[in-house]
């Protein structure tokens, strides 16, 4: 097979595999997006935010935090034989308090070049893209949970896949997950207790 021939093959999977995928709603997104904690404080919920990114590649992450929000920007790069990619990965988790509860919403954008094959997309110029999908999202909110004690277990990277694979959720979860550039550090102990 000679290389236009493998690269229009791969353009079409990726159409295909985006063509089957499910649009997210305006209320979907917020769904997905934001979750409410009872009985938790704020520094907590940042707190848990923190260590999940820390975790996942602690010294390639800047974060910076503010009483009630936290970012973080991980910059990355992938090297595979004539492939070179390299990008931005952006979290934004911010914190409403209310009475008992926190309510915490995140934001993960991605800003992607690449040279490789036929093609060079250079990152500077291309926007930032949220990430598609609730597969990111159901891994981070997992370990939010576990973090503040509302789940008695971490749900580790390959569980995420397994979810993926058997189409409980859809979509990218490098963000936490890509196998080149992700530690996946797994923590010692929630940072609340289980209340249950």
């Amino acid at each position: 097979m000679n290389k236009n021939t493998f690269w229009m093959l791969w353009m079409i999977g990726l159409l295909t595999a985006c063509a089957n995928n499910p649009k997210l709603s305006n209320e979907d997104y917020k769904t997905l997006t934001s979750r409410e904690y009872i009985d938790v404080t704020e520094v907590q919920v940042l707190q848990a935010a923190e260590e999940i990114l820390r975790l996942a590649d602690g010294d390639d992450f800047k974060i910076k935090k503010l009483p009630q929000s936290l970012s973080a920007t991980r910059r990355w790069r992938v090297y595979i034989v004539l492939y070179y990619s390299w990008g931005d990965d952006n979290w934004n988790v911010k914190t409403v308090a209310t009475n008992n509860n926190v309510t915490a919403t995140v934001q993960i954008s991605t800003k992607e070049g690449y040279i490789g094959g036929i093609g060079y997309i250079n990152m500077d110029g291309a926007p930032k893209t949220m990430i598609h999908g609730d597969a990111i999202y159901d891994l981070f909110w997992a370990r939010m949970d576990y973090l503040l004690g509302k789940r008695p277990d971490w749900m580790t990277c390959e569980m995420s896949d397994n979810r993926i694979k058997q189409k409980i959720v859809w979509g990218d979860n490098s963000t936490l997950c890509h196998m080149l550039n992700i530690k996946d550090n797994i923590p010692t102990s929630p940072i609340v207790s289980s209340r249950q």
